[in-house]
């Protein structure tokens, strides 16, 4: 019998929870034994690594039925196991495990009820990941014990990684011996949602979608559980569905290695984002099949660096829209300047230029030159920074090689210059680490060569070095250009290829635009996958703005793909246009506005896809109404006709239809957009509460509350990934109504005090005034349904013999494609 054979009961695996609660049994947990099912099993394993060392596993509490074992580290979970009480399902017990290592090793499960047990094998080199839904009887009854012996099923490891992965283990065994660890090492927990887990370091992010034997689709919840490895459940939190870990083996084979065993057989995609470089790759486990997978070449690590920065001389300014430039001085009199122009920043920010001090592990033989780190780091430009070095000596052109890295010194690359060489000035799109190092053209060549982690980093780099090569005088003018077109092409077709879907060859001229699609209609997981091929191509285009005659280059394969690109944007668009109405989801815009940005630069011509024009689909996504009403009353004693009376008055006003439109937006800039708008103040209530006896004398009162407006001068509804944030400001006026009363007593009729309802107002909220009226922030995010976010005030006060109560609320709605209110 082979373990991996799965019955079609195994199916059933996602839709229960342990339900049966066992007797006492005598399984005793230890550091190498773990007791699961109501303690009823004990479970052990032990292993021979590819050397012929032998150990035995240490285990690991999660749940009452899973635990996991480590092997050689701590921090490297090698083995999830977990069992499970389905007598109720086919009378049985059964054991799921998910493997993270592919040593030999030997799984013991014992029933400790009737002594049987049951060995699970696994040979050396394979991943394997096992449902036995006929592991163990379920009834102890006539005390028979068996024992049974089987081999697992699993993938088979690629001879040419068995050495690589040894060499792995020997140096986490080596590392956890030293710190003398002896169980479950500490690790500070990444931040993150439910359903993203963050390894290795907070680099790496994984989501997981699943769908089940019924059809019916959710996303995995995530626990991690070590610095490199966390698992998922995706019914029960109690129940351990799919264990992954990603580990840094740049020192073994220069890639990020992506492990994960499966203790559910239900269909289910992983999407894993290196979120510095901007990679990412996908797995997909079909319905039926237990998968356990070592990926040894999961994502490529690039080059890195270690740099240390000389915060004491680090230089910052607030730019916007507007742009700017920001200069600092090193300790050593290098001076770095940035350029940032107008209409570069998506949003304002503050710019700080860091110097760095040194350099470790610089790849360079002459040393480093001079080096900055700009922040905030990962930030997109639109259109091209430049960033001028100045170092109190530079090396002769012919050996000074710019460079650029990621976040933390990731990703190191040779980076380009520009052709004059009268100073050393870089173009940059994306705020990073910059600088300048000394060597010779073999050293541009050799690091050229080096593959790099980002999927667009090793086409720039090959830029950078066509461009040294035209310094050196080595190639004229138009040979760098051709040599630029022939890297812009290969870039476009091996990168962007699955965005443009190519029929053939390079193919991208016989792409028909009349059948495209939005790859953004497909399901959530499919979404997540296609976004990102789009910010491939997004970076792309930025990318091109950096090479000398690239931008405006036109031939026959690219005027094709960016046709096509340009038909899958606006679908894109009518899409997100379509999810922000059907779903109340103002959030849409944000890929509206990438996709906006994209469209002008690939030269659309529709206003409607590329404007905040009235009636553009961002503008007609991003309509809002503002909902107010106040409630003002003032309890004192007033003196009318000869008498002090006891009253209290209560005014109630709304608007409850306060249309925001644009007013303008700068730089197609969500964050910078102003939205005004008025409409009528209504009362609701106005009253006068007269004492008993004045009441019971045949005395009434009449108010007339009248009418007003409710003006909107400005309301800065900030649009943020994050739907549990609104930054959200509003400028307004709540109008002026004149209030009068009158107090009749027997045919006698004289006017009764009242208060102006705006002079009330005032005193609530002087410290909030503002020419020409109130601003009221610290907004409240209200991420559901149709109301955006909320204001309130709710408070009294007390002068002299009055007291006066307020309670005010603001509501913003969004009425996506909503006609303008009537508002007489």
């Amino acid at each position: 019998m082979k373990a991996g054979k799965v019955s079609t009961l195994a199916l059933l695996v996602g839709s229960f929870l342990v339900s049966a609660t066992l007797r006492a049994a005598p399984c005793t947990a230890s550091g190498t034994v773990l007791c699961l099912s109501a303690q009823r099993f004990s479970v052990d394993v032990h292993w021979r690594d590819f050397a012929g060392n032998t150990g035995t596993g240490r285990a690991v509490s999660l749940t009452p039925d899973t635990g996991y074992f480590w092997f050689f580290s701590d921090t490297n979970v090698e083995l999830v196991v977990k069992v499970l009480d389905a007598r109720s399902f086919n009378g049985r017990f059964w054991v799921f495990f998910g493997a993270l290592s592919n040593v030999e090793y030997s799984l013991n499960v014992t029933d400790t009820e009737t002594g049987s047990t049951k060995t699970y094998e696994n040979p050396s080199g394979r991943f394997a990941s096992v449902g036995d839904t006929a592991a163990f009887t379920g009834s102890a009854a006539g005390g028979i014990s068996t024992h049974e012996t089987v081999e697992a099923d699993g993938t088979p490891t690629p001879p040419g990684s068995l050495a690589a992965i040894q060499r792995f283990l020997e140096a986490a065994e080596t590392k956890s011996a030293s710190r003398g660890s002896a169980g479950n090492a500490a690790f500070t927990p990444c931040p993150g949602t439910p359903r993203i887990l963050s390894l290795s370091n907070c680099r790496f992010q994984l989501q997981v979608e699943w769908t089940d034997p019924q059809g019916r689709r959710g996303s995995g919840q995530a626990v991690q559980l070590t610095n490199d490895t966390g698992y998922f459940w995706f019914f029960s939190d109690n129940n351990v569905e799919l264990i992954v870990k990603v580990l840094d083996a740049r020192a073994f084979n220069g890639h990020f290695w992506v492990f994960y065993g499966a203790l559910s057989n239900v269909q289910y995609s992983i999407l894993l984002v290196d979120s510095v470089a901007g990679s990412y790759k996908t797995y997909v486990n079909p319905s039926g099949t237990f998968a356990s997978v070592g990926d040894t070449s999961a994502l490529r690590g690039g080059s890195s660096v270690a740099p240390v920065l000389d915060t004491t001389h680090a230089g910052s300014a607030n730019l916007d829209e507007k742009g700017g430039s920001v200069t600092t001085t090193g300790a050593d009199g290098t001076v770095f300047t940035l350029e940032v122009p107008p209409e570069a920043l998506v949003r304002p920010e503050t710019v700080t230029l860091t110097p760095v001090s040194r350099m470790d592990r610089f790849p360079f033989s002459g040393g480093l030159v001079a080096g900055v780190e700009i922040e905030p780091n990962g930030v997109d430009l639109l259109v091209p920074a430049i960033l001028t070095i100045r170092p109190t000596s530079s090396p002769p052109v012919n050996r000074m090689l710019p460079y650029a890295y990621r976040r933390g010194g990731e990703d190191f690359i040779l980076y380009l210059r520009d052709l004059d060489t009268s100073s050393l000035r870089l173009p940059l799109v994306t705020l990073a680490g910059y600088g300048v190092g000394q060597g010779d053209p073999s050293e541009a060549a050799s690091q050229a060569d080096k593959l790099s982690s980002g999927p667009l980093a090793g086409y720039l780099q090959r830029y950078a070095r066509e461009v040294f090569l035209r310094v050196l005088g080595q190639i004229s003018e138009a040979e760098l250009h051709d040599r630029l077109i022939g890297i812009y092409r290969e870039a476009l077709a091996e990168v962007v290829a699955r965005l443009l879907r190519p029929a053939e060859d390079s193919g991208l001229v016989t792409a028909d635009v009349r059948d495209v699609m939005c790859p953004l209609d497909g399901d959530e997981f499919q979404k997540q996958v296609e976004r990102k091929a789009l910010q491939e191509f997004f970076g792309l285009e930025r990318q091109k703005q950096l090479a000398p005659g690239l931008f405006g280059y036109e031939d026959g394969d690219q005027t094709a793909a960016h046709e096509y690109a340009k038909a899958i944007l606006r679908k894109c668009m009518e899409g997100a246009f379509d999810r922000c109405v059907s779903r109340n989801d103002p959030h849409e815009v944000l890929l509206m506005l990438d996709i906006m940005r994209e469209l002008q630069r690939l030269g659309e011509e529709d206003p409607l896809l590329t404007t905040f024009m009235e009636g553009s689909f961002a503008e007609r996504c991003l309509r809002f109404e503002l909902d107010f009403e106040s409630t003002l009353k003032s309890v004192q004693a007033i003196t009318t006709a000869g008498r002090t009376l006891t009253t209290t008055i209560r005014q109630k006003y709304r608007a409850p239809h306060v249309p925001l439109r644009f007013s303008y937006a700068r730089s197609g800039n969500v964050n910078q957009a102003v939205w005004k708008g008025a409409c009528s103040l209504l009362p609701q209530a106005a009253e006068i509460e007269l004492p008993a006896d004045v009441a019971g004398a045949g005395c009434t009162v009449r108010i007339n509350p009248g009418s007003s407006r409710f003006n909107a001068f400005a309301a800065w509804i900030g649009i943020v990934p994050n739907p549990t944030q609104s930054a959200m400001k509003l400028l307004y006026d709540p109008g002026s109504p004149t209030v009068n009363a009158t107090l009749t007593c027997e045919d006698a009729t004289v006017p009764f005090p009242v208060f102006s309802f705006d002079a009330y107002y005032e005193t609530f909220h002087a410290n909030e005034h503002l020419s020409p009226g109130y601003l009221a922030s610290d907004w409240e995010p209200l991420p559901y349904g149709e109301f955006f976010a909320r204001k309130s005030y709710e408070r009294s006060t007390t002068l002299g013999q009055e007291t006066r109560t307020e309670e005010t609320w603001f509501f913003l709605k969004h009425t996506p494609d909503a006609p303008m209110p009537d508002c007489p």
